[in-house]
């Protein structure tokens, strides 16, 4: 899916303030094929896409070029022990000396989730950058629904098999997202048991 920052706002050197893709060497670095194979797979029933790779939990609709109706449903798996994306970023910034020397850059790259949210990816339903865990799929001749369990980066490392089942649980934030057979909407479940559906518009559940 499109990942992009706009730093047009911030608090930095004003050669930095523009929209950024995240990464050219994924499919942001092929717009215009990704969008090619969107056109194709928008048009066909129920097609969901389950990726991963990026070391982050993301949930989205993304859609063809200028085209926000031909669309299909995405879930991203985050790492399960390895660096999360948010680490990554940091890292980076930390290891590349013209990045570093821009005050403030290792304090976006930590707010990274806060900067994808909103205007530039209307597309993307939930963003979760900075934990590791993993997503389990219950897919039905009537709904795909994939559950996001997460859990702090700072317990990856930390010995917990002498837990008890239910404080091993009580670790984890659960998400549950799903899309239902003949659309290509994302639903998220709310607290009082009831989905609702991602406004690209608005950039909301509704």
């Amino acid at each position: 899916m499109p990942i992009t920052i706009d730093l047009t706002t911030q608090n930095i050197p004003e050669q930095f303030k523009q929209v950024f893709y995240m990464d050219l060497d994924a499919w942001d670095g092929f717009r215009d094929k990704r969008s090619e194979l969107f056109e194709k797979l928008s048009a066909v029933p129920n097609v969901v896409a389950i990726t991963g790779d990026i070391h982050a939990f993301y949930a989205a609709t993304p859609w063809v070029n200028d085209s926000p109706d031909k669309k299909i449903v995405e879930f991203v798996g985050g790492a399960v022990t390895s660096g999360t994306y948010r680490t990554l970023l940091k890292s980076q910034v930390d290891a590349d000396p013209v990045l570093k020397s821009i005050p403030g850059a290792g304090a976006l790259a930590g707010a990274i989730d806060t900067l994808l949210n909103g205007g530039p990816n209307p597309h993307l339903g939930f963003a979760d950058s900075g934990s590791n865990g993993f997503v389990t799929v219950e897919a039905s001749s009537t709904e795909f629904v994939a559950t996001y369990y997460r859990i702090p980066e700072t317990e990856v490392t930390n010995d917990l098999s002498a837990l008890t089942e239910d404080k091993l649980a009580a670790k984890f934030k659960v998400c549950t997202f799903k899309t239902v057979a003949g659309e290509h909407e994302l639903y998220m479940l709310q607290d009082d048991g009831k989905y609702m559906k991602w406004n690209p518009t608005t950039q909301a559940y509704e």
